[in-house]
């Protein structure tokens, strides 16, 4: 009977008792700032993030050649984010790498600056690391620093504020835990010739890496974007312009009803674009309808091209609902107001995903939209594609898009 016994125990364990429990959280900023208190962010080149269910042994990576902004250049600049679980343990790491960096008009320079988050879990243990993260040739007015400089070290900027080296936060909260990395992290305290306003925190070279033993009922996911351009369109239009007003879902379990602002107001790049504004927001959680995700981008006052394209609204919305094991999409809310092509007025009825020519310069699709059948939806209002040689120098096969969102609810 104690053999049968034995044995029974052994046939009927329940498979859930060797699968480790838990979701990620992370992502990887190379440069961000916030330019007002109580402001949201906003990114300048590329950024990265891990989705709650991980990357399944992938890492994602976000590169540009060049970063050249009023108050930073570098080289070549990297995101990347990944998130790796099996029965019995989880890894996720987020890194943001810099190299040959210029800040506040050699202020600061480093040849690299490498920030490095991670977290390790097993059934019985969390632990956090910023191993990895370090710098090669940092001066900071002037004045060398160590690369084993303590953390939150704190240096002053001339004409400027301050500078935090090395800011690293840890949470151990026994079911949770994370790591966030900023190795430069500039508080600017003064009036100063970059235009940076006074209270404005720019941080350079950010990873943040999380896990929680919690799993959510629907794994949700979601993303809106102001601007995003591809091929190779010069630094100012690519990589400066490239991710405006970029927010996302903080993890799987949404925003908890909440819904997350990020804007940016008056960008202007002379014979290329003007915009007035751009928002985008992000929410999810749980509805009577089940669980589900919105997104939103508008841009208002658009003249793009000088005058080729112009607009008073684009909007791009996505929604995704899972209930009762399905997934259902939406793009309602999806518009636009005053769009004109080379002066001609586009009337606000027409059919979404619509391509029209833009004479001298290629083809634009009006309202892109895609639900799949899983119930992903993605939105851009306005995708551009340049498929001519034109007077603007715009390279063929260059892609503007104007005003994304995408979601996406889907079982954990």
């Amino acid at each position: 009977m104690i053999a049968l016994s034995l044995l029974c125990a052994t046939a009927f364990t329940p498979a859930w008792a060797d699968k480790l429990y838990g979701q990620f959280s992370g992502s990887s900023h190379v440069a961000f700032a916030v330019l007002k208190a109580g402001q949201t962010r906003v990114s300048y080149g590329p950024g990265e993030g891990c989705p709650c269910n991980g990357t399944r042994g992938d890492t994602r990576t976000k590169t540009v050649s060049v970063l050249d902004l009023p108050f930073l250049t570098a080289g070549t600049s990297i995101a990347t984010a990944s998130g790796t679980k099996t029965k019995t343990t989880a890894v996720t790491q987020q890194t943001a790498t810099l190299e040959n960096v210029n800040i506040l008009g050699g202020l600061i320079t480093a040849d690299v600056l490498t920030a490095v988050a991670t977290v390790n879990a097993t059934k019985t243990q969390l632990t956090a690391s910023d191993s990895g993260t370090t710098f090669t040739n940092l001066t900071i007015a002037g004045q060398n620093v160590p690369v084993n400089v303590a953390d939150n070290t704190v240096y002053q900027l001339p004409g400027i504020g301050q500078v935090t080296v090395m800011g690293i936060q840890e949470h151990n909260g026994g079911q949770d835990t994370y790591e966030t990395v900023q190795l430069l992290a500039i508080d600017v305290l003064q009036t100063n010739s970059f235009n940076l306003p006074v209270g404005a925190k720019v941080v350079i070279g950010e990873a943040d890496a999380g896990f929680m033993r919690t799993e959510p009922a629907a794994e949700l996911e979601g993303h809106a974007l102001g601007t995003s351009v591809s091929g190779d369109a010069g630094t100012v239009f690519q990589d400066t312009l490239g991710h405006l007003a970029g927010i996302g879902l903080p993890g799987c379990n949404g925003t908890d009803g909440k819904t997350l602002t990020r804007s940016v107001a008056n960008i202007s790049v002379p014979n290329l674009i003007s915009i007035g504004t751009i928002t985008s927001t992000a929410t999810g959680g749980e509805v009577k309808a089940g669980d589900q995700v919105q997104t939103t981008s508008t841009i208002a006052n658009l003249n793009l091209l000088d005058g080729l394209l112009s607009a008073d609204t684009i909007t791009a919305a996505a929604t995704s609902t899972r209930a009762n094991g399905k997934t259902t999409g939406s793009t309602a809310g999806s518009t636009f107001a005053n769009l004109s092509i080379a002066g001609i007025p586009v009337d606000p009825n027409t059919p979404p995903n619509t391509t029209l020519p833009l004479p001298g310069l290629g083809l634009v699709t009006i309202n892109e939209q895609t639900i799949g059948a899983n119930g992903k939806v993605s939105v851009v209002g306005l995708h551009v594609v340049v498929n001519t040689q034109n007077i603007l120098g715009l390279p063929v096969n260059t892609n503007i898009r104007l005003a994304s969102a995408r979601a996406d609810a889907k079982g954990f």
